[in-house]
């Protein structure tokens, strides 16, 4: 009996210390700490039970747990294994994170670096960054994370990130196109022309062989002359890890500063298209605090652009795309009702760059111009880094090994409401031989605009302003492989607009150049355009085009005027008619049909002078 009875004492604690221990887990989180009366616990087992832990607000007991982890209301994949450890003698507990679940979260490479560890380096302390917010849902079993947007390294749905790219299918490729035409007038002898052109070449693993060639072979009046070459011959392949691809072999330099020429050698340059797409070119980036979860929501002419939700704290928003110009309005909506209203512009220059981008180009090599056994090697290395939110710094270096060399230094500018601007000095040394050091510099302003009111655009325009004696590394080899009589640029003078007309909704483009030289006469082009989309009964998306262009320099003093007018008349079908006069070259009339699913394609030609 006296054992049945101390069987019962013991029981009756355990139902009473399991109350206790079922109300506490239940008790709502607001509140406040709990002291517990263990009155009701006999008084000889009062002192062998701690319940002092439980006292302490949102106590979690030592051990592991198996949780949902969602990240500002991302829910990650699976379930993961939690541990919270005792401190502090045992009153209270501490969440150990391990490095390897921390990685998980998508934070930015800067964050996650600043985090230290402790526990012999098994547990984050993720905790001391106090913009993180941590919390533990008994009920539901999960771990509520709220990280600041700013704080997390950038993500896109529509992107594959480079860790999942593959090399392609290994083959062989032979693109070609192939042209020929016999003419024979009334009098005088006849002409037969056979032309082709095209790309052959292999992928092996992340390596892509190229080799571009081109043929030609005309008979005119018994002369025959028949020439096949091989243009380019390279090898190129992707270097996902710093986002840039790698060339080497006989290839073209491409080049933002520097006047482009053939050469034998190699090319490292960065590659956007290894970028998300909405990544890519030029846009600033949309900063700003949230001071509660929110929505921010970015629109242009009240159409939406982009909205996403972020955590408190600060935010980055810089996947807008390089599509968008102008004044861009962006709302943050918190949830307790308060909305902040600013704006921010989007304006491009081509040396415009993302804020904390860089983007470069290098290339080693010899030129391939006239006789390539007198050309120097040369390195050229040029870079554009977007040093803040709205400006760019960029520059670049051209050498050889012999006595040429030539350095550029610039600044690009967003002005908001005022467009971009971008501004630039090279300088250039040339030591010619049998001739004195030749030393000039080259000053350049690039300028784009959209004015919204009128929906008008300047798309491109340049300025350029050299002095006589700077010289361009393409004249540099032009002289070497013996033209001297060089034409040397003095000024240039490049714009390019487009208005769109709402009324008659007709699109206008035009297009100013004017170069001079200090040594021989003016160029001018002028070219003005319009071209309207219109519906006439069941024919949908007619295109008519009217243009007319004026070219004068020392070669040529031409007026020409083009009209075109397309209708689609059926699925993939489609009939075009074009005219065009010049003062020079007469007139001339087409017509032609296209089926472009079956590629077939007649066409019908007039003309006279």
């Amino acid at each position: 009996m006296p054992y049945n009875s101390k069987r019962k004492k013991t029981i009756f604690l355990m139902v009473k210390v399991l109350t206790i221990i079922l109300v506490w887990l239940f008790l709502p989180e607001s509140t406040a700490v709990v002291k517990f009366n263990t009155n009701i616990i006999d008084a000889k087992d009062r002192s062998n039970i701690d319940l002092s832990r439980f006292e302490v607000d949102d106590y979690t007991p030592p051990g592991n747990y198996l949780l949902d982890i969602l990240i500002d209301d991302r829910l990650l994949p699976e379930r993961y294994l939690v541990t919270y450890l005792a401190v502090d003698e045992g009153k209270s507990t501490k969440l150990c994170l391990t490095p390897d679940l921390v990685n998980l979260f998508g934070l930015s490479t800067e964050v996650r670096e600043s985090m230290t560890l402790w526990n012999n380096d098994k547990c984050v302390a993720i905790d001391e960054k106090k913009e993180i917010k941590i919390q533990y849902d008994k009920e539901k079993q999960s771990l509520i994370i709220s990280i600041p947007q700013a704080w997390l390294a950038y993500n896109d749905p529509n992107w594959v990130p480079p860790s999942q790219w593959g090399n392609g299918v290994a083959g062989t490729l032979l693109d070609y196109n192939l042209f020929g035409y016999h003419y024979s007038p009334n009098m005088g002898g006849s002409t037969t022309n056979f032309s082709s052109y095209g790309t052959t070449g292999a992928n092996m693993g992340p390596w892509r062989i190229r080799a571009d060639y081109q043929y030609i072979n005309t008979e005119t009046a018994g002369e025959h002359y028949r020439n096949f070459d091989w243009s380019q011959v390279y090898a190129f392949r992707a270097i996902p890890s710093i986002g840039a691809k790698f060339v080497g072999g006989q290839t073209y330099l491409n080049s933002s500063i520097f006047d482009s020429f053939r050469f034998l050698g190699t090319s490292l340059s960065s590659d956007e298209r290894m970028l998300p797409p909405t990544l890519r070119g030029y846009a600033p980036q949309v900063m700003g605090i949230a001071h509660t979860n929110a929505r921010v929501v970015l629109s242009q002419n009240g159409r939406v652009l982009y909205q996403t939700n972020v955590a408190p704290g600060p935010f980055v928003i810089q996947d807008i795309s390089e599509a968008v110009q102008g004044n861009i309005d962006v709302r943050v909506e918190e949830e307790d009702g308060r909305v902040t209203v600013f704006q921010v512009n989007a304006a491009s220059v081509p040396f415009l760059t993302r804020k904390g981008a860089v983007r470069y180009k290098a290339a080693l090599g010899r030129p391939m111009l006239g006789n390539s056994a007198s050309n120097p090697t040369f390195f050229s290395g040029e870079f554009s880094w977007g040093a803040f939110n709205h400006v760019s710094l960029y520059g670049g270096l051209m050498t050889t090994s012999q006595d040429y060399t030539s350095a550029a230094l610039g600044i690009g500018q967003n002005l908001y409401d005022f467009g971009a601007l971008s501004i630039d000095i090279t300088h250039s040394r040339a030591q010619l031989p049998n001739e004195e050091q030749q030393n000039g510099e080259s000053y350049r302003v690039n300028y784009s605009k959209r004015f919204e009111q009128t929906d008008s655009q300047i798309s491109f325009a340049g300025y350029r302003f050299s002095k006589k004696n700077f010289m361009s590394m393409s004249q540099y080899l032009d002289w070497l492989n013996g033209n001297t009589a060089l034409q040397y640029d003095k000024q240039a003078y490049t714009v390019a607009a487009n208005q769109y007309l709402a009324w008659p909704d007709i699109t206008m483009y035009l297009s100013v150049t004017r170069r001079t030289y200090w040594n021989a006469a003016s160029s001018n082009n002028y070219s003005l355009s319009m071209s309207k989309i219109f519906d006439i009964g069941t024919f949908k998306g007619i295109s008519a085009t009217i243009s007319a262009n004026k070219v004068n320099n020392q070669y040529a003093n031409e007026n020409q005027m083009f009209f075109s007018l397309s209708v689609p008349i059926g699925i993939g079908q489609q009939a075009s008619y074009d005219a065009q006069r010049g003062r020079n070259t007469g007139y001339t009339q087409n017509i032609s049909f296209q089926q472009p699913e079956s590629e077939k394609y007649l066409a019908y030609q007039r003309g006279w002078r």
